[in-house]
């Protein structure tokens, strides 16, 4: 009985993956065009051989330097019961097909678990997400994210809103 909700849920998503199949990726992608927005989500982190999920917040901001690829900058923001990291970097995203991008960056994060004191640290991640174009500037945008580090590895899956401006 449990198989079905997963079906529906399946369903769903291929709809709107053929749905969101639109001219509106073309315009939305172009040379010059700025991005803005970010994705939030709760998420898996192992850090110090220990599990925990967490939310997770993270604003970017972008320029397509060419059809189809953009780079800008992001910042993450992540919070639990005895963890909480902020970090800043570039990013790069990359639409591989009509509305499905890759995006990868890396960054410099203070990281703080439990009352041990923050120390800094490098992280990089990769994602593979969807746009679900709305309109000709709008975009919502479910992400698989992993955000590997020095001191924690985080897994998730984020749900992104993102504003295409200059198209």
């Amino acid at each position: 009985m449990k198989t079905l909700p997963v079906f529906k849920m399946l369903f769903l998503i291929a709809g709107f993956f053929f749905l969101s199949l639109t001219g509106a990726y073309s315009q939305n992608v172009g040379k010059g065009v700025i991005l803005a927005g970010g994705n939030a989500g709760f998420n898996v982190v192992r850090a110090n051989g220990n599990s925990e999920v967490l939310f997770t917040l993270n604003p970017t901001a972008g320029i397509f330097i060419i059809n189809g690829l953009a780079l800008g900058a992001n910042m993450n923001l992540t919070l639990a019961d005895n963890l909480t990291q902020f970090g800043f970097g570039p990013f790069a995203r990359y639409y591989v097909a009509p509305n499905i991008f890759a995006q990868s960056g890396f960054g410099f994060s203070s990281l703080k678990i439990g009352n041990f004191d923050a120390n800094t640290s490098l992280y990089g991640n990769i994602g593979l997400g969807y746009s679900i174009f709305l309109n000709n500037h709008v975009a919502l945008e479910p992400i698989l994210n992993f955000q590997f580090g020095e001191a924690q590895d985080v897994f998730g899956v984020n749900i992104g809103f993102q504003v295409f401006f200059g198209n």
